[in-house]
Formats: C-alpha cells, structure tokens, sequence
C-alpha cells in the first residue's frame, strides 16, 4: 500500500472584537477576515515554508497528498475564499483532515496549546494570537514583530504535525469519514425557502 503524505498546513487571519470565528462561524468569517500568512510543513516533501497564500507554490502538493489542519473547517474556509478570490490557484488533493476532530476523538482538548500540553508534554506560547487582535500584517511588521509572528505559524504547523503522528494511527476511518462529513454539511449549510421565509416574515 502506498504511504499516505500528509501535509501540515495553517493559515493565519486577521481577527478581533468584532470579526472572530466564535460568533461568525467559517464560512462568514472567511468571507470577511484577511488571510496573511500560511505555514505549511511537509517532511515527506522537503517543505517547510511560512509566508503569504499567494507566494506558496501549491502545485507542489501531489493530488493524492491529505491536508491536515487543526480545525480544518476554519482553515478550508479560508482556503476556499482565497481560490475565489484569485489570490491562490485551484489545486487537488486527496482531503483534507483535521486534528483537532482527532484530539476529540481520544478525549483530549481540542485546543492547539491544551493538546500539546496532554500529548507533547509542553504548552506552546499562543501570546502572538493575543497580540494580533484588531491587528493587521502591516501592524506587525510595523512593530517589529515579523518574525516571531511566522515562527508562531510554523510553530502550529510543526506542533499539529507531531500530535497527528502520535494519534493517526488510532483513528477509524468510520470516524475521519464523519469528521470529514462535518465539515462538508457546515461549508454548503442548511437550504432554505427564502420566498417562503419572506411571506412569513411579512406577516409578523
């Protein structure tokens, strides 16, 4: 059986009070959030490369290759609206799967630095994520704080990586598929009859 290449990818968006994943959802915050950093780490390929979306070269990735991001949702979201928007190309893959859905799994906290903490055996410092609210790149760059910002995207990348090698192997695939399922009915929604909607409405 072919080995499976995994790639470890992470994208870093602006956020604050009043643009946050938490009350927003995905799919609305990655319609109004800007992405301006990616670290995605793949040994298997010799990639490790953090940077803005437009400058990686995402035809790098094989089309069988599995993305894997802590809450992908988020990050697949992100990625749709950046190939919408023609900041990055289309590109295959062979899925897309998350590891925080895995850390839930063995019941360990569905936190980046929490299951690194559970599993790692250290807590990683999340004061960049802090320090970036109601901030922009161009913020970050002004202050000083470039650097540390891209080795804090590495840094997810590189520790999300570590978890999914410890606990891949454990998960069903009865349990990726649902994981993977979740995500596919958060991204398209719940239909609804708008006309019909609007006649009630009307009559409240």
């Amino acid at each position: 059986m072919k080995k499976v290449i995994y790639v470890f990818v992470d994208f870093e968006t602006t956020w604050g009070k009043d643009l946050s994943v938490k009350f927003m959802g995905n799919t609305n915050y990655a319609l109004a959030a800007t992405a301006y950093r990616v670290s995605v780490i793949c040994k298997e390929l010799d990639i490790r490369f953090v940077g803005h979306p437009r400058d990686f070269t995402w035809k790098l990735l094989p089309e069988d290759s599995v993305l894997v991001s802590h809450n992908a949702g988020f990050d697949q979201a992100v990625c749709f609206k950046l190939i919408e928007d023609g900041i990055i190309p289309d590109f295959a893959c062979g899925g897309w799967l998350c590891s925080a859905d895995l850390c839930a799994y063995h019941g360990l906290p569905r936190a980046l630095d929490k299951a690194s903490r559970d599993i790692l055996g250290f807590t990683p410092d999340k004061s960049m994520r802090d320090y970036m609210k109601d901030k922009s790149w161009d913020d970050a760059v002004a202050e000083g704080a470039a650097d540390a910002l891209d080795q804090y995207a590495l840094n997810d990348s590189e520790y999300m990586g570590q978890i999914w090698n410890e606990l891949e192997k454990f998960w069903p695939e009865s349990e990726r598929a649902v994981s993977s399922l979740n995500k596919e009915i958060e991204r398209r929604g719940i239909g609804i009859d708008v006309d019909l909607l609007g006649e009630y409405e009307a009559m409240l």
